[in-house]
């Protein structure tokens, strides 16, 4: 019980007074030597306590108290003295050794606090308290296994102790072992009462729901929490949090919506803590990652109240410097990466500046983050570290070395059991071979009423990492040309008509909704005053047959690039959003299918013109002028100097377009040529 300072002093007076009569008794002198700790005077708190050791020395609980008194006064001197009478003279070791073990882990000595839990343990093999602080040290130790099995100890102790299950579910979550998880947090709700703690469970149930890619069960979950405590800062934030995921899974109106939801529970979230980093941190990354209205302004304004707040973190640092590197401030994004850096020399600001090409590698700061990746199961925090090793050893050219790193962030990736539903959600042969099936010669044939003559677009399509982003920043330095990034319109609406095989119905003026949809996205862009617009969405190649329907009149630019170039730079890259390019095989499939999909298109269309990002790069002037007049626009020198477009960038290649044209990306893959697989060299 925690007591006020008048509490301390009423029950210190009557103890005193009783002391008086019985100046002897162990009891009395326990208590007052616990008071006269509590108000902070240790030589009284000291001397109470001895006398009644001296009086009742078989009692462990007053060895407990002298020894918590002089861990609270620093007195760590005299405790091995203490603890060796202690063990002698009390009649509970273990009660002794688990109290050690319990003062060592709060000042941070770890080591100490293992060797007097494991002490505690064996004399007192269900002593469930030593089992809950060693269990909750290797959790925090990243030793999810061994903290699973101290806490299955407790429930072999007490089959329905709340806490060990939850903290099985939460190390189960750690783990990746999402149904497990589930599993122990359903049992630890059966076991709680109290709505505060049940709400805690709820939220992290909820989380892993969303893990597991079953938003609307982790909507459910989270809601509740909300419903037990409205003014929860944490439980807003993770409604927030669910909705960014419902976003990658809806389309049209409704990404729109539940784009608007995360914003207004994270906001929601901030105005409940003023200083909640983290809500801070989930709303500018919200903005920047999925940008839906343009509105990057607003992501500039919520850092600059974040700063106002005296908030400051390695990742409010990055994702401010994010935001210059769209804007092509490099300079100004590098000294923000810095101060990432010096903060948390663990940050993915490392992975960051090495993006910029111009980091001077300190080595211990390498020798730091390459320790902490050998050691640590890779989180979802680890995996850009891990790619960035890669990237860092390509550049000191120990190629080896690199490839290790690059197929370590691979291979752990994949081993995440969210991951790996994520692969099983995404089945692309099957999206391919529906593609073809319905998007045939019959459908292409078929007049359309909905067919809009409109020229302005311009679609740029072809693989990742074939130099789509290069090519609009090419045309949109052209003065009649608008870059609207990578509009997922619709690559959205048609995936809807997969899903629901609708494609004989055709009752939608999909033009229409993509022009208006476009200018929502672009309100304050005046996008109408442009003759064009680019659409690069790399994946849009899928839907050539759709597009070429609802604007027969459009541009359509595919991008070839050495296919092993291409293949191995998606595997070298972390791909958030493309569960199949974190596998070889994978990738030399997805990348089979894509040549497939583009031959079947070519034999229906002759106008899609075929750009070799070599050619490009080598001869750029020529093939810029080439592909100009495709799109039937005027020379314009700006063309040729797009490095000087101002433009915001929201890509992996903004760096790279913001660069003068460079050969040193062709044939990259050749320095990795043994490790290069002959599914790859077969393309």
């Amino acid at each position: 019980m925690n007591l006020n300072i008048e509490d301390i002093e009423k029950n210190l007076n009557n103890l005193l007074s009783d002391n008086k009569s019985n100046p002897d008794d162990p009891d009395i002198n326990h208590h007052i030597g616990i008071l006269y700790g509590q108000k902070g005077e240790y030589d009284l708190s000291a001397t109470h306590l001895q006398k009644a050791i001296i009086n009742k020395p078989e009692c462990s609980e007053i060895w407990v108290s002298f020894i918590e008194v002089l861990f609270a006064f620093n007195k760590l001197d005299s405790v091995n003295d203490v603890v060796k009478e202690a063990l002698y003279k009390s009649t509970n070791s273990a009660l002794i050794f688990n109290t050690l073990g319990r003062l060592y882990y709060a000042k941070g000595n770890i080591n100490a606090a293992e060797e007097n839990l494991k002490l505690a343990i064996e004399h007192d093999p269900n002593l469930i308290q030593a089992f809950k602080t060693l269990g909750i040290i290797y959790k925090n130790k990243g030793e999810y296994n061994n903290s699973i099995n101290y806490f299955r100890e407790i429930l072999d102790i007490e089959k329905n102790n709340y806490f060990a299950m939850s903290m099985l579910g939460e190390n189960s979550d750690l783990l990746g072992n999402l149904d497990d998880a589930i599993i122990f947090y359903k049992r630890a709700l059966e076991l709680i009462s109290d709505d505060k703690l049940k709400s805690i469970i709820l939220s992290n149930l909820g989380n892993v729901y969303k893990k597991k890619g079953l938003y609307n069960e982790s909507l459910e979950k989270h809601l509740k929490c909300l419903s037990i405590d409205s003014e929860n800062h944490s439980f807003n934030n993770n409604i927030g949090s669910t909705y960014v995921a419902l976003i990658k899974e809806t389309t049209g109106e409704l990404k729109v919506k539940n784009y608007l939801q995360a914003k207004n529970y994270f906001t929601k979230s901030i105005e409940l803590k003023k200083d909640y980093l983290l809500a801070y941190s989930n709303l500018i990354s919200l903005i920047i990652s999925h940008n839906i209205l343009n509105d990057l302004d607003e992501a500039i304004d919520i850092y600059d109240k974040a700063v106002l707040q005296d908030l400051v973190s390695d990742e409010l640092y990055m994702l401010r410097a994010d935001i210059y590197v769209i804007q092509g401030l490099f300079d100004d994004a590098r000294d923000l990466y810095n101060k990432a850096l010096n903060i948390n020399p663990l940050s993915n600001a490392f992975v960051k500046l090495l993006d910029l090409d111009e980091f001077e590698i300190n080595k211990n700061i390498v020798t730091k983050i390459e320790e902490h990746l050998n050691k640590n199961v890779l989180s979802e925090n680890n995996y850009p570290q891990a790619f960035g090793m890669g990237k860092y050893y390509e550049l000191q050219q120990k190629y080896d070395d690199s490839f290790n790193w690059y197929k370590k962030a691979n291979d752990l990736y994949l081993s995440n059991e969210e991951h790996k539903l994520q692969m099983n959600r995404y089945d692309f042969v099957k999206q391919h071979e529906i593609i073809k099936k319905n998007v045939n010669k019959a459908f292409i044939e078929r007049p359309n009423q909905f067919s809009n003559k409109s020229k302005k677009p311009i679609f740029i399509v072809g693989m990742p990492r074939s130099g789509t982003t290069l090519v609009e920043q090419i045309l949109s330095s052209h003065s009649k040309v608008f870059g609207a990034g990578e509009i997922n319109i619709i690559n959205e609406k048609i995936n809807t008509y997969y899903k629901e095989n609708d494609f004989g119905k055709e009752n939608e003026d999909l033009g229409v909704i993509y022009l208006d949809e476009l200018e929502r996205i672009y309100k304050n862009e005046s996008i109408k005053s442009y003759e064009r617009f680019c659409d690069k969405l790399p994946f849009n190649y899928m839907n050539i047959g759709v597009i070429k329907k609802i604007f027969p009149n459009c541009k359509i630019i595919h991008l070839k690039r050495n296919p092993i170039d291409v293949c191995f730079s998606i595997y070298s890259l972390y791909f958030v959003s493309h569960p199949w390019s974190y596998d070889m095989d994978l990738i030399s499939k997805f990348y089979q299918e894509y040549q497939s999909l583009m031959k079947y298109w070519s034999n229906y269309f002759g106008d899609i013109y075929e750009l070799e990002y070599e050619d490009l790069v080598k001869d750029n002037n020529e093939e810029i002028k080439k592909l100009l007049e495709y799109c039937e626009l005027d020379y314009e020198d700006k063309c040729i100097n797009y490095v000087e477009n101002k433009r915001a960038v929201n890509t992996a290649s903004n760096i790279q377009v913001r660069k003068k044209i460079y050969t040193t990306s062709i044939n990259r893959w050749k320095d990795y040529q043994k490790h290069i697989p002959e599914t790859w060299k077969e393309l």
